[in-house]
């Protein structure tokens, strides 16, 4: 991967704040968004906008596994 893959995978800041109609998106809207989009996915029923809300579920979560060891700035 490259050295600035964060900055590529970001291509729509607040995307998923706004999809999910929310002002603060916690780890537990995520998991629960995620598990629910995981069950439809299993049917083989996503929509392409429900895909582009699993993939930006995704980011957000692998992104908040990194603020947790680092300092906060």
């Amino acid at each position: 991967m490259g050295k600035k893959w964060i900055q590529k995978a970001i291509k729509h800041k607040g995307a998923l704040k706004q999809q999910l109609g929310v002002k603060k998106v916690t780890q537990k809207t995520l998991n629960q968004v995620a598990t629910k989009l995981h069950k439809k996915a299993e049917k083989g029923k996503l929509s392409p906008s429900e895909r582009a809300l699993s993939r930006r579920v995704t980011l957000a979560k692998t992104l908040t596994k990194f603020h947790k060891g680092g300092k906060k700035s």
